[in-house]
């Protein structure tokens, strides 16, 4: 028999209450990834341009609002559902690994310091110096791995994108935060070109809607002025953009 376990204020099984939330925590997901690997990125830009001339330093985000929540999100939302997104099951794995080869790293990191400091203050130790030697040797390795395993993630995450198509929150978040130029170097027009082949303009008239049910009325306008700039013949979106022009007035209207 299956154990349920029960989480959340609705004190729903946690399962479902995961499936009810499941496109809210993508998003998160997504945009969790993207502060990580940029700023690992600045870092071990830093760390390649700086190698040779001092101590290697980095400070990883492996703490529990970073990658570690991270992996944790993977977990939860792809170990159980691998079947239903083919790539998924490669990404969760990609996230556990990066996760535990950032902790191995900043140990040593963090040891190097230590020891560093106790030769600048105590004669040098051969041992110590070969084991210092050795151990920032380790260092650049797994820098070198952990960039390979954030660009894996990184390119399963971009194939990931086509089975979100149903995702407003993704999409609304492609758009707000540009993640395609961050993560991808693309535009967002590309990325919905991606998830929505030969009709891009698609994604921007699905955010549009989701923008207005949620009252966000010039994220709606801008969003659907976007799918017209591509497609000038849409029905929809210029019926839409004339209704949200006249809430707009309306509102205005009434603060004045």
């Amino acid at each position: 028999m299956q154990r349920v376990t029960f989480t959340g204020p609705d004190k729903l099984p946690a399962n479902m209450w995961l499936s009810r939330r499941r496109n809210y925590f993508i998003r998160k997901f997504y945009a969790l990834f993207c502060t990580n690997y940029t700023e690992f990125a600045d870092q071990h830009e830093e760390f390649l341009h700086n190698r040779g001339t001092k101590i290697p330093t980095m400070d990883l985000p492996v703490g529990p609002e970073s990658l570690h929540q991270l992996n944790d999100l993977s977990h939860s939302l792809w170990s159980e559902n691998s079947f239903a997104e083919p790539h998924s099951q490669r990404l969760n794995w990609s996230v556990q690994a990066l996760f535990h080869a950032a902790i191995k790293l900043q140990a040593n990191i963090n040891m190097v310091r230590f020891h560093t400091g106790t030769l600048t203050a105590e004669p040098a130790d051969t041992s110590q110096t070969g084991f210092i030697d050795t151990t920032i040797e380790e260092i650049h390795q797994q820098a070198a791995t952990l960039s390979l395993l954030f660009a894996k993630a990184n390119e399963l995450l971009y194939l990931m994108l086509a089975e979100q198509t149903g995702n407003d929150l993704l999409l609304r978040l492609l758009i707000e935060e540009e993640l395609g130029q961050s993560l991808w170097g693309k535009s967002t027009l590309e990325l919905f070109s991606h998830m929505f082949p030969y009709q891009p303009e698609a994604g921007y008239v699905q955010a549009g809607k989701s923008y207005f049910m949620g009252q966000w009325l010039p994220e709606s306008l801008k969003a659907y002025e976007e799918s017209l700039a591509i497609n000038p013949d849409l029905s929809e979106p210029r019926r839409q953009t004339y209704i949200i022009r006249a809430m707009l007035r309306d509102r205005d209207h009434l603060k004045n």
